[in-house]
């Protein structure tokens, strides 16, 4: 299709296919080989593959959405919503040639899992991923060559409800979108045969249907499950079906059919049990040891018929109890499965269709005593793991804990959306999003999970420019639609995910067509947003969320028009519309000097307004981040800002969702990185070490030890600080890391740091270790990068830097020779910077 021949030039990222339009539903095979600068080639790479989709065309689908007519049944006790059971579907058919390839397409609404021959195809689970289903409509695609056989073959799908027919009230109206429907299926599995002829099997009224084994179905609430309605061999070609009804033919959603890019949800690793509780008669409850977000799976033994309930939640109750409510959410508990036994001997199962945060597991109804055998969690969250490599280690258990912490918050809250809580809402609030983006882009590959949730994004924003504050949405939180009032209209910080998140995007992938995607989108808003207010202070929004001191909303809002404004210049300048740019830039100057001209208050020598009384970190943090600060100003405003913490406060930030963020690189960045280290180690309220020292695993909606969850990520921006400025890999200093800064900032206290980071350029590493005589880095830095590594001179006026054992700055001056890779060396204020490009490096500095 495409040979591209000998390309002389550095770029080895985003490189866009020039070849002959490729053909739907084909996989198609690739390799490549490069020459260095030198004129050496390489060896052919091993042979890759990647296949195309169907695109959405009435030519190329061929199938129909079909469903099952099911009559509802009684709900489970307590649930709100009579619905029908959960269908199976399936199909006989005879492929009467050799086969030489066949691919399945399908999406079943909301989740659907699908067997080929008696054998499940693939290992995702929620697939597809949740979406606006008036907008969009995802399938998944599947070699299944090895599935199927010449002669007698047979097709069944289990479906679920997920977001698509979600029955349980609630505060967001899942139960009440306009989509809501009872779970449908599109199936086309085309086939090859080895003379090239081709075939195809589609959903359509000749499919079987019935009820299947899981009864009810909630995200929120959980699953009902009857093993005695199992039907052992449904998905094989010798199951008679006769006594199943007809599939029946619905509507198709409203929704653009799409591929599923996004990684998949998977199950990861499983835990056991570390204790066990007996808080009640015949009530037992397990500590997982850690937070999951996933399922219980169960095995047990008893008579037919015998009921067992899993309750699974994050805290227990006073009196040991698993708690599993919130009001005003839900009117009923929730997270709750339920398993019939068939009375078949030893029997294991596991939900399908639902998953639960929880680190506690209650049983009841078990047929004897259940021990730690008996229960097991399962990880259950997109696959961003995958291939990824990065992570952060240092000589402060504490701070590895937070790292540990926070991974497990953000894997926790990614299932297709990035989510605010595993337990009770699962909603993409676009605040704690754009809040971690960065620390989620240090330790994962998020390319392609950003890129389907922007889609959700844009596929939510309004013809008014107006975005909503948690996406996808029922239709929640709009202006003109039911919902939290609070939320209504623009929210400041929460809306500039639409600026923020395509930006960080470039910056850590280097590919336009990102910006080029979500710029009119970004125009529309700021359109939108300006509408509501005259000059350049808006007033609007939730502030700084969770903060444990007060709130300077207008400072927040002001804050993050400001940084909008400042983004989409920089977008626009990207994109090649220099006038545009223009206009945003000295629109952003101005909201800078209107905010110096409102806020500041030169007696106090820092940032506020009359409605509060006392210093708001906050206030000050944004400005300082965000580079509004006159220079005239900036050692006040900082220093103020530094005597608040150590005075007021003892050593200890008191900041919400966006002063959290920010607050350690503004002291790292202006001088106070030792203060920002006493802040971050902190064990007492608040801090993140106070939750460590109280048994916390994952992260903590709000400071307080009773936070409604515990297992949010928005206040985990410490572990994009420990990968900037402990172990000092910076944000890209040119688009995709062509460019990269390495400027680790030790401190007395820790011995050792590392960051490893995976990149579209490759893997980029810095460790560094204190020594008895200095301080010593070592450094990996990728084909075409180039880099700036700054090695600390602690402080010290005299001091001699080697690379590999050979002198490169002495006696204040650089040698006159370098090794291999380093191009130029001088002196900064705190640093030795050396410039170097591609290689493994190992600085000493005495």
């Amino acid at each position: 299709m495409w040979d591209s021949g000998i390309v002389a030039t550095d770029e080895s990222t985003n490189v866009q296919y020039e070849g002959a339009v490729l053909a739907p539903d084909q996989t198609y095979y690739w390799k490549v080989r490069v020459w260095d600068q030198d004129g050496n080639v390489s060896e052919w790479s091993e042979t890759a593959t990647f296949s195309t989709a169907i695109p959405d065309a009435d030519d190329q689908w061929e199938g129909e959405w079909i469903g099952a007519d099911l009559n509802p049944i009684e709900s489970p006790e307590g649930h709100s919503n009579e619905v029908p059971p959960d269908p199976l579907l399936r199909k006989k058919f005879t492929l009467d040639k050799e086969i030489l390839k066949a691919r399945l397409h399908i999406s079943g609404l909301g989740f659907n899992e699908p067997y080929l021959n008696g054998e499940r195809v693939g290992d995702n689970v929620l697939d597809p991923a949740i979406t606006d289903y008036e907008e969009t409509v995802l399938f998944t695609s599947y070699d299944v060559t090895e599935f199927l056989q010449q002669g007698e073959n047979a097709i069944g799908v289990a479906l679920g409800r997920g977001r698509f027919g979600e029955p349980l009230e609630n505060t967001w109206f899942w139960d009440d979108t306009p989509w809501w429907d009872d779970p449908q299926l599109l199936v086309q599995l085309n086939v090859t045969y080895a003379d090239d002829s081709t075939a195809s099997i589609m959903s359509d009224d000749a499919w079987r249907a019935t009820d299947g084994p899981t009864r009810y179905d909630s995200l929120f609430d959980g699953e009902e499950y009857d093993a005695r309605k199992e039907q052992p061999g449904w998905t094989e070609p010798t199951f008679d079906d006769a006594d199943w009804d007809t599939a029946t033919v619905v509507n198709e959603p409203e929704g653009e059919l799409k591929p599923q890019r996004v990684q998949p949800v998977r199950t990861h690793e499983t835990v056991t049990p570390v204790s066990r509780s007996n808080p009640e008669d015949e009530v037992f409850v397990f500590d997982m040891g850690v937070m999951v977000a996933g399922w219980t799976r169960l095995t047990v033994n008893g008579p037919e018929g015998s009921e067992v309930r899993i309750t699974m939640g994050e805290k227990l109750n006073d009196d040991g109890t698993v708690h599993h409510s919130w009001s005003p959410g839900y009117p009923e508990s929730i997270q709750e499965d339920t398993y019939i036994l068939s009375g078949e001997g030893t029997e294991t199962w596991e939900s399908s269709f639902t998953y639960k945060g929880f680190r506690y597991v209650q049983i009841e109804g078990f047929p004897g005593t259940p021990t730690t055998e008996n229960v097991e969690g399962i990880f259950a969250y997109t696959d961003l793991e995958s291939g990824n490599d990065s992570d952060f280690a240092c000589s402060n258990d504490l701070l590895n804990q937070i790292h540990e912490n926070t991974r497990r918050a953000l894997l926790n809250n990614h299932h297709g959306v990035p989510t605010d809580t595993p337990v009770y809402e699962k909603n993409g609030w676009t605040g704690d999003a754009q809040a971690t983006a960065a620390t989620a882009m240090y330790n994962f590959d998020m390319a392609r999970f950003y890129q389907k949730w922007l889609r959700d994004l844009r596929d939510a924003q309004l013809d008014s420019g107006e975005v909503p504050t948690i996406v996808p949405t029922s239709d929640w939180s709009y202006e003109n639609t039911p919902g939290w009032g609070a939320v209504k209209g623009p929210t400041p910080g929460w809306d500039a995910t639409y600026f923020i998140v395509p930006w960080l995007m470039y910056q850590f992938n280097g590919d336009e067509r990102v910006l080029q995607k979500h710029y009119k989108p970004m125009k529309q808003y700021l359109e939108w947003f300006e509408g509501y207010f005259d000059g350049y202070i808006p007033e609007m929004g939730l502030g700084d969320w969770v903060s444990p001191g007060e709130n300077e909303v207008p400072i927040v809002a002001t804050a993050y028009y400001y940084r909008e404004l400042d983004i989409i210049s920089k977008v626009a300048s990207v994109l090649g519309h220099s006038s545009e740019a223009s206009t945003y830039e000295e629109k952003k100057r101005a909201v800078m000097d209107a905010f110096n001209e409102r806020f500041y208050d030169p007696q106090t020598g820092s940032y506020g307004t009359n409605e509060v009384d006392t210093y708001v970190q906050t206030s000050n943090v944004l400005p300082l981040a965000f580079g509004m600060v006159p220079d005239e100003r900036v050692d006040t405003v900082v220093d103020a800002l530094v005597s608040d913490i150590v005075e007021e406060h003892d050593g200890h930030l008191y900041t919400g969702l966006f002063g959290t963020k920010h607050i350690l690189p503004v002291l790292s960045e202006y001088g106070h990185h030792d203060l920002a280290y006493t802040v971050a180690t902190q064990t007492t309220y608040p801090s993140w070490g106070h939750w460590i020292e109280n048994g916390m695993t994952a992260l903590l909606e709000s400071w307080p030890l009773d936070a409604r969850s515990r297992d949010h990520h928005f206040l985990g921006t410490i572990d994009e600080w420990f990968y900037q400025y402990l172990a000092g890999v910076r944000k890209p200093a040119d688009p995709g890391f062509e460019h990269v800064k390495i400027a680790p900032k030790p401190v007395a206290d820790l011995d050792t740091a590392s960051g490893r980071v995976d990149t579209v350029r490759g893997q980029i590493q810095s460790r560094w270790e204190q020594t008895k005589d200095g301080f010593e880095l070592a450094v990996t830095i990728p084909w075409n990068t180039t880099a700036t590594i700054q090695v600390p001179t602690l402080d010290s006026e005299s001091v001699r830097v080697t690379e590999s054992g050979m002198t490169i700055w002495a006696d204040g001056t650089a040698t006159d020779s370098y090794p291999d890779g380093v191009t130029a060396v001088e002196r900064t204020d705190d640093a030795v910077s050396i410039e170097v490009g591609a290689g493994d490096y190992e600085f000493t500095l005495e």
